[in-house]
């Protein structure tokens, strides 16, 4: 299960995670690396939120649909029917602050944590304060925070943040990450400065970007701060076509001036100027050779909207691919995240959990039930079934094993019937809506 850590441990993390999710926001590429290994699953559910309230509005949006809640639905690969798992719910108390509260489901939903962000008027993160829900005393309590300074009016650049983590035993915020970066006259960042103390005492590191005749970002050396000096202890070579960047070479010191590699990456692109592959390679001293350890394909649709992520991963006891599939309400805004596992052993994909997302104006995460399985019939079928409903549904989807949406026609003959003629052999699940009551059902179709 995907979603397995339900309580955050280590205040600063919570924070310092969902920083690497914003790519804007000038971590170190070492300190980032060491927070996805350190806690990937809490990366990955911080990075959900970020995604989900990304664009949410600091201004007058009109009528275009505002983000309410979403909602996580587990146990596809355990039992005939799914259940809620995880919930969150948005709130906008001013224009410029979103405050994201999730619950957990033990037989009830059960506050977990909670995010207030605020944005200035570019609709850039500023703020953002992380708090925990103490069982013991039912209140709120203070976890961490941040605050970072934006440059000029650059969306992608910052001169600074601060990350702060509460002491509960003394009763203080204690510093635990300071970033510095400094720009040229062309808004390059040049050098960015990390202070950081996650490991224990403080260390410093020192990102210093070079640039290309074409302005690309061809090298960054990255030094640690010891005995006095700056130390060069690893670089960053880019290859870069049409200022995409093509592959990342990373190596590190051997002795000064002499460098090994040590892991690669490279990346291709559609005609969009999209990322559709991405291969990460590390180097095998006995062997002189690469050797590919992580494979990442992103889809698109028509509209160049990411329909798909999928990851392979070839390490020795590495994790079991993954694949997200998303579908979308209209525009950007998310309907449905669907995340599956392959079996090792029938190499077929498994849907493990589903989050879906609901906006102002639509029955939201804070209304909606889960009803009695949706008895579907015949079952298996070579193409027409009919559902047993009361009421003609509000909603109905067919999605298939990936979480995908398929087009499917309703009958004309029964009110509730619905043609799959259409669609491959395979199993798929139909979602249907009843008011405030979802209710899923399974089909095979031959």
């Amino acid at each position: 299960m995907r979603f397995q850590i339900i309580a955050v441990a280590g205040g600063a993390l919570l924070l310092a995670s969902h920083l690497t999710a914003q790519t804007n926001l000038p971590l170190s590429p070492l300190v980032r690396q060491q927070l996805v290994q350190r806690i990937p699953e809490l990366v990955a559910r911080l990075d959900q939120m970020c995604h989900a309230c990304k664009g949410a509005g600091v201004a007058d949006r009109g009528s275009e649909p505002r983000l309410d809640s979403t909602v996580v639905y587990t146990g596809y690969a355990i039992g005939p029917d799914s259940f809620p798992l995880e919930k969150t719910i948005f709130d906008y108390p001013a224009a410029d602050v979103t405050v994201g509260t999730e619950y957990v489901n033990f037989n009830d939903w059960s506050p977990n944590t909670r995010a207030t962000q605020k944005q200035d008027n570019l609709g850039r993160l500023v703020e953002m304060y992380g708090e925990y829900y103490d069982t013991d005393t039912d209140t709120w309590q203070p976890e961490s925070k941040m605050r970072a300074y934006p440059h000029g009016n650059l969306m992608t650049g910052q001169d600074s943040l601060l990350v702060e983590v509460w002491d509960a035993d003394a009763e203080i915020w204690v510093t635990t990450l300071r970033v510095v970066t400094t720009f040229d006259a062309q808004n390059r960042p040049i050098s960015t400065y990390t202070f950081t103390n996650f490991a224990g005492p403080e260390i410093a590191l020192l990102d210093t970007f070079y640039y290309d005749a074409n302005g690309d970002n061809y090298l960054t050396e990255q030094s640690i701060f010891e005995d006095g000096n700056w130390a060069v202890f690893s670089r960053i070579e880019s290859v870069f076509s049409q200022h995409r960047e093509i592959r990342r070479t990373t190596s590190a010191v051997a002795a000064p001036g002499t460098y090994f590699p040590t892991n690669m990456e490279e990346t291709t692109y559609n005609a969009a100027g999209n990322p559709v592959l991405i291969e990460s390679s590390d180097f095998d001293f006995f062997t002189n050779k690469w050797v590919l350890t992580e494979k990442i394909e992103r889809g698109y649709d028509s509209q160049n909207r990411l329909v798909y992520i999928q990851t392979e991963d070839y390490t020795t006891n590495g994790p079991a691919p993954n694949r997200f599939d998303y579908t979308y309400l209209d525009g950007l805004h998310l309907a449905l995240e669907t995340y599956s596992e392959k079996d090792p052993a029938t190499q077929q994909w498994a849907v493990l959990d589903r989050t879906y997302y609901f906006y102002s104006g639509t029955t939201s995460s804070r209304d909606i039930v889960i009803g009695t399985p949706l008895q579907v019939s015949p079952n298996p079928t070579t193409g027409l079934v009919r559902l047993a409903l009361e009421s003609t549904p509000t909603q109905l989807s067919v999605l298939n094993l990936n979480g995908t949406r398929v087009s499917v026609q309703r009958s004309g003959q029964y009110e509730n019937e619905v043609d799959l003629r259409s669609l491959p052999a395979g199993v798929y699940y139909i979602i249907v809506q009843e008011g405030h009551e979802r209710r899923v059902g399974k089909v095979v179709k031959y």
